[in-house]
């Protein structure tokens, strides 16, 4: 459908030149993104002159002080019964690259106080045997095809061996060390530089580079990371404070990253570089609290919006800004949570807070037109949303096609939720699925999203659109106006806008649809997995949990087809929790066939107290 209404487009708008023109763009693109895995030609000028491409250390020194303590010889024994199958593939490379990402040295440092001397030995053995089968493809041609050894895969092991050793406060053995060096000195010449397209990688790479120039007292490689972070960040980090690239997940990990080189940069004495990121720190950690919620079991959550990283849990970041280094650039609101010290915060320590709250403030609107994020608390509801100015983003980034697509929690409660994207695999049906509208509180018309679906695969002429957002406030309660045009691409266009309407027991959203002719409207909601959906009649269900109650109504439900399923045998009724892991959740598909104009609303009214639903 979409690729028969861009043809038709190129006739309407005479614009084969256009077309070729940006297909050759395309091409030349391609050409250049493959080019760059094994040459340094596309960095930036400034970028290029200044890299230390034939810097090693001089002698190899690990600049962390080693603690000597007693081995628990019947963990050791333990540990040692159990190696890691370092040649084994899976089938989503993901994994197989979160093997050679050493991401699992942070998961045994919660243990470090009991079984350190175990797990060191342990964790030795391993990497030495990994050093015995790879580090010599590192000269090798035959390392163009291999997962290990792409550039954010090197940066992941590179800065996890870093803070593993670091923590565990030994010095890694001699191979483990040379090896590394090694791997910071290929990553200095692969960047992940690939022009417009460049994204969050750019300052993972940075982060290995300044972590290996501080423990191997390499200055060479701190004022090259240095560089690229004072590039950098202005450029993927909006003046409001968040990582332009549409993902909740990835703001906490983004965050998580510049802090670390904040926490190693205090470390080496590095004031300039503190004082250059500090501004950009005290941003990106607001913003963190930005997204949480605080649930009635005192608990914290973030809404999901964009992917899910592969490389960890939501929950192992949700309690980063009351973390010590997130502390040195802004001093948490309240007290830290309980969450014990298997998070990355954990790892660091807990700052004390200053008591007041985080997150929620009560009948507040933060509102971010320039970044495209808002949030309302209003009335025991929480509602997110993110509507950019003008879209899609052409940028690289983690961004779905979620044009009006929100979360809402009530009384701190997940209620409407992001069903989210399973995997990165394009060539799985559960991955690709998280993408498109479907799997958001959003609608299709005519089977087509807002964006293209692969928008950056098209002209901009053709996928660009504009958003408008509008907010009042009178006695009744707060309205919420989205207004697009992202649906102008269509030989019929439609101009849609969907409302939100809060006040005390009610949240009311009316989808507006204007244009001429008939239209297939779908509209999709997704339950967090707690919810227990109870159909009253059709197009009526009640909704509860252990602290949520209330009912869901399609108003005029008789025009419409409903479709309801959790757990079902595709992936409709499903919340996936983390990278790779799903849980059966309830999903409603609404169905009308219309002419224009036309409006759907929808409701749900809460229970206000005990055994009383007002209705």
């Amino acid at each position: 459908m979409e690729k028969r209404l861009f043809y038709n487009w190129v006739l309407r708008q005479n614009g084969y030149l256009k077309f070729a023109e940006f297909t050759l763009k395309r091409a030349v693109h391609k050409m250049k993104r493959d080019l760059l895995r094994e040459t340094c030609v596309f960095y930036p000028p400034e970028i290029r002159a200044a890299a230390p491409f034939s810097f090693k250390p001089e002698r190899l020194r690990w600049a962390f002080r080693s603690a000597s303590k007693q081995e628990n010889s019947a963990s050791a024994r333990k540990l040692d019964g159990f190696h890691i199958d370092w040649q084994r593939e899976h089938d989503d490379p993901e994994e197989t690259e979160a093997l050679h990402r050493w991401n699992w040295l942070l998961a045994l440092l919660p243990d470090r106080t009991s079984n350190e001397g175990a797990i060191t030995r342990w964790v030795d053995l391993q990497l030495i045997e990994w050093v015995r089968l790879f580090s010599h493809e590192i000269e090798r041609e035959a390392r163009r095809a291999s997962l290990i050894w792409e550039s954010y895969t090197v940066g992941e092991r590179i800065s996890n061996s870093v803070l593993f050793y670091y923590f565990m406060k030994k010095e890694p053995p001699k191979a483990v060390m040379e090896s590394l060096t090694e791997q910071a000195r290929f990553l200095v010449q692969r960047l992940e530089y690939n022009g417009m397209r460049t994204g969050n990688h750019i300052l993972n790479n940075a982060r290995a580079v300044y972590l290996a120039g501080v423990a191997f007292d390499a200055p060479a490689w701190r004022q090259f990371a240095s560089l690229i972070m004072r590039r950098e960040l202005p450029v993927l980090v909006t003046a409001d404070g968040f990582l332009r690239e549409g993902s909740s997940h990835y703001q906490f990990l983004f965050t998580r990253w510049v802090l670390e080189v904040a926490w190693f940069a205090e470390l080496a004495g590095d004031g300039e570089l503190i004082e250059m990121i500090r501004p950009a720190a005290g941003l990106l950690i607001k913003r963190c609290s930005f997204f949480l919620v605080k649930g009635a079991d005192g608990s914290w959550d973030f809404p999901r919006f964009g992917d899910i990283s592969p490389d960890f849990r939501p929950g192992w970041l949700v309690d980063l800004v009351w973390s010590k280094p997130a502390a040195r650039f802004l001093e948490p609101q309240r007290e830290a949570p309980t969450s014990g010290s298997d998070t990355w915060a954990g790892l660091f320590g807990f700052a004390e807070g200053n008591g007041t709250e985080n997150g929620r403030k009560e009948d507040a609107i933060q509102a971010f037109p320039g970044s495209g994020w808002y949030r309302l608390d209003a009335a025991g509801h929480t509602l997110f949303f993110r509507l950019d100015e003008s879209g899609p983003p052409m940028h690289a980034g983690h961004h779905h096609n979620d044009l009006f697509h929100f979360c809402l929690f009530y009384n701190g409660e997940p209620v409407l939720i992001d069903a989210g994207r399973l995997n990165y695999m394009l060539s799985d049906a559960r991955g690709s699925y998280g993408l498109r509208p479907e799997a958001h509180n959003a609608f299709t018309i005519d089977g087509l999203g807002a964006a293209p679906s692969g928008w950056h695969l098209y002209p901009q002429a053709y996928s660009r659109f504009k958003n408008r957002v509008e907010i009042e406030t009178d006695r009744d309660g707060i309205w919420i106006l989205l207004t697009s045009n992202a649906f102008s691409r269509m030989e019929r266009p439609v101009e849609a806008r969907r409302t939100f309407f809060i006040s005390r027991p009610l949240f009311r959203i009316t989808d507006s649809f204007s244009g001429t002719g008939e239209h297939e409207i779908k509209t999709f909601f997704h339950w967090d997995k707690a919810l227990a959906l109870s159909q009253i009649k059709k197009g009526e269900w009640d909704i509860s949990s252990g602290a949520v109650r209330g009912r869901f109504r399609v108003i005029d439900p008789q025009s419409s087809s409903i479709r309801h399923e959790r757990g079902g045998e595709g992936f409709f009724g499903w919340m996936v929790e983390g990278y790779g892991s799903a849980v059966k959740a309830g999903s409603l598909e609404i169905s009308a066939r219309a002419a224009m104009p036309f409006e759907a609303v929808y409701e749900i009214s809460w229970e206000e107290r005990a055994g009383h639903v007002r209705y």
